[in-house]
């Protein structure tokens, strides 16, 4: 199947996007294997606000190009084995991304941001990028392993910067008791390697690229590792967790710069459903 919009006013004018999608199932070893192709082009004009942004800390006008996005994507899935191969690359022209100035100064062990500087940048280059993902599923019984494995490379770390590697990994036992309360317990993770991640400019709520070379802050390469137990009878569920398990002092537990994660955390929670 494919299908094709076009703008012929208004901001987007001059807007195209077409997308595609192909798959195909055979037999292999008493199962069903899907291979599947999904492709697109998408030639549209960055963000509004990219362009026109008034506010009491920020104010720009800029005249951007349309951005020029094209990715094929294929992806190989066997049911039989709980497995599902995907693998894509991405080439992106006029690539546009807000970018972030922030000179700090240190006092002892607390750091002051000064030129607080936010600007709006057009990569006129093109920008490739692979992405490689496994996800892996085992059953043993009662016992579950699901796993999602995703390698990413970009040409251009500057204005692209992603991890190397991504990892989620659930572990957990599935049982029934009175064959009426269904129960998981289990330990889940999620991990990637260090990068120089966006970070947050509460002025527009948006990222941005780091851009000062001596004030970069890499974040990553570090675990965290939650314990759950659901459980749901009929139309009723709760769970009880303990999120970031391995919560430490020398952790260095951010998924955004100088946001750190919380603590180690107690959650419950409860879900009812009025219907019969």
């Amino acid at each position: 199947d494919v299908s094709a919009e076009a703008w012929i006013a208004g901001h987007n004018a001059g807007d195209l996007q077409i997308d595609g999608h192909a798959d195909v199932n055979f037999p292999l070893l008493g199962d069903t294997v899907q291979l599947a192709a999904t492709a697109f082009f998408h030639r549209v004009a960055p963000s509004f606000y990219m362009d026109t942004f008034r506010s009491s800390h920020y104010w720009w006008d800029n005249s951007l190009d349309q951005v020029i996005h094209s990715r094929l994507l294929g992806e190989l899935s066997w049911k039989k084995t709980e497995t599902r191969l995907r693998i894509g690359y991405d080439m992106i022209k006029n690539y546009s991304y807000f970018a972030l100035r922030n000179n700090r100064i240190q006092n002892g062990d607390n750091f002051q941001s000064i030129k607080n500087e936010v600007n709006v940048r057009q990569n006129k280059g093109a920008i490739s990028l692979l992405t490689l993902q496994l996800q892996q599923d085992f059953r043993f019984g009662i016992i579950n392993w699901q796993n999602v494995l995703t390698f990413q490379k970009s040409s251009d770390e500057n204005a692209l910067p992603l991890p190397i590697f991504n990892a989620y990994s659930n572990l957990f036992i599935r049982f029934k008791i009175a064959k009426v309360l269904s129960c998981d317990l289990g330990v889940d993770a999620r991990y990637f390697t260090k990068y120089f991640a966006p970070e947050y400019i509460p002025g527009i709520g948006y990222f941005g690229i780091q851009e000062i070379n001596e004030n970069k802050t890499k974040i990553g390469n570090y675990p965290v590792i939650n314990a759950y137990a659901n459980f749901q009878l009929q139309h009723t569920r709760f769970f009880i967790m303990m999120s970031h398990l391995n919560s430490s002092d020398g952790g260095n537990y951010f998924f955004t710069p100088h946001y750190p994660l919380n603590q180690r955390i107690f959650r419950f929670g409860v879900s009812w459903n009025f219907f019969n």
